[in-house]
């Protein structure tokens, strides 16, 4: 059996891609190796799904190496500082009168010899001080008047403030009372309490807030990568019910590296649109988990989400799976793969709601270009699973990993052609 060369962690860099040259250069990390198809799985911060190559495409990146601090240099004595009397700098320095004095004669000479009087050097001296004054003066002057403007402006905004702004402000700098969003019970330790501080409010949008490179951004990318793929190959517990510490999570060097804390990462968690997870409290520990998306085989359907009958009242209607057009042909022909034939995920995925409904947050990609709808009651009856999970992605592993083409009802060009 073939070793493989890159352990997982390990920083990669990608070369030597035909169809993805715009990948070349880039860096990821790695996942795992799949000895059968002897690739690598390497998550990327472009994707949600890890790219899969061969070690050809792949070149170790060694960690950039912390720089050594300078050495102190030795420093060097001063030289003492030459004293110059008021006489070597009189001798080094003639005035300028005298010079004209010895070099020139007669009229020259007689107008170099009447020299300014003390008189109007004092006077001169006196003036130029008086304008240095004034000088000051003004300027104390220019302050004091934009002091005044300022305190104004500042008075005639407290004034303009009406009566209920002034009620809304003292209600929010009242502190929150017990049992409100953000705010831990009375009973609950102070350990945990901390844990669950008042969130930040955060804007958020149609999308999950794609192009936002924020701090909020990257925080969320972790968590859906080490909750859905990594969690195990990093080292941390994932129970059945795809639960970990979160204690744990911010232990990881990703983690630490950002300075995350559980705060910032309850904000991520209340601010995702799609609802990607879920925490909840159990013997006095934070747990965290992502919802659905695993490709972990350690999380377990049925104790992660909830398994669909066909006889239920609340069944959705409509379960229906975007694609593209150039995938139509084969899913006619072979069925709905898990994954979609090229990643690990442990289920195919569906929305129960119709394409570019609102109330579709997840489950469907929004540049979808067609939509394959599946009879869900004639399936379940003969023997496919379905779940559905908390924020109501359909799910199902398929048999053997496949949702036969023939629970196929129909196929909806979306650009409206067909």
């Amino acid at each position: 059996m073939e070793e493989p060369i890159f352990k997982p962690d390990d920083i990669v860099e990608f070369q030597g891609l035909v169809k993805s040259k715009d990948d070349n250069g880039k860096q990821g990390v790695i996942l795992g190796y799949d000895s059968k198809k002897k690739r690598y799985e390497v998550a990327v911060k472009w994707a949600t799904e890890p790219k899969k190559l061969k070690a050809e495409n792949l070149k170790k990146v060694e960690p950039p190496k912390a720089p050594e601090p300078p050495q102190p240099q030795p420093q060097r004595p001063s030289p003492p500082k030459q004293r110059t009397n008021s006489r070597s700098r009189s001798t080094t320095k003639p005035k300028e009168g005298k010079k004209r004095s010895r070099s020139k004669s007669g009229k020259n000479g007689e107008r170099a010899r009447t020299e300014k009087s003390p008189e109007k050097e004092t006077k001169k001296r006196a003036a130029s001080k008086g304008r240095r004054s004034r000088s000051r003066k003004s300027r104390r002057r220019s302050r004091s008047r934009k002091s005044r403007r300022r305190s104004r402006s500042r008075s005639q905004r407290r004034r303009s403030r009406s009566p209920s702004d002034k009620k809304r402000a003292r209600h929010e700098a009242a502190p929150a009372q017990s049992g409100r969003e953000g705010v831990a019970p009375a009973s609950m330790p102070a350990a945990l309490a901390s844990n669950l501080a008042p969130m930040r409010t955060e804007q958020k949008g149609k999308g999950g807030g794609k192009g936002n490179k924020g701090r909020n951004f990257q925080i969320s990318k972790a968590l859906a990568r080490i909750l859905r793929h990594t969690a195990q190959s990093l080292g941390l517990q994932i129970r059945a019910d795809g639960f970990c510490q979160l204690q744990d999570i911010l232990a990881l060097n990703e983690f630490t590296t950002m300075g995350a804390t559980a705060e910032d990462v309850q904000v991520a968690v209340q601010s995702n649109d799609k609802k990607r997870f879920e925490t909840k409290i159990e013997a006095d520990k934070v747990l965290i988990r992502a919802v659905q998306g695993h490709s972990m085989k350690t999380v377990d359907d049925n104790s992660l989400l909830k398994r669909l009958n066909a006889d239920d009242p609340n069944l959705p209607k409509v379960c229906v799976h975007g694609t593209y057009r150039r995938n139509v042909d084969s899913i006619q022909r072979n069925g709905l793969l898990v994954g979609g034939g090229v990643s690990q995920r442990n289920h195919v995925h569906f929305a129960p709601y119709e394409p570019h409904d609102g109330r579709v947050i997840s489950g469907m990609r929004y540049n979808c270009e067609v939509a394959i709808y599946i009879d869900l009651p004639t399936a379940i009856r003969e023997g496919v699973p379905f779940f559905q999970s908390a924020n109501e992605v359909i799910l199902s592993p398929g048999i053997n990993g496949t949702v036969p083409a023939k629970y196929i009802s129909k196929v909806r060009d979306l650009s409206g052609s067909q």
